[in-house]
């Protein structure tokens, strides 16, 4: 693959890595979250 083609992908939403990246990082966060709060609440 061509390193032109290569830097002209795209993901699929969202628009840019960035976005994507910083995406998965806070639903990352949201999910550890609520599994530290159903902890709490249900043990």
């Amino acid at each position: 693959m061509p390193e032109s083609k290569a830097s002209e992908d795209k993901p699929p939403i969202l628009g840019s890595w960035n976005r994507m990246y910083t995406m998965v990082i806070v639903l990352h966060f949201v999910i550890i979250s609520l599994f530290i709060l159903f902890t709490k609440y249900y043990s």
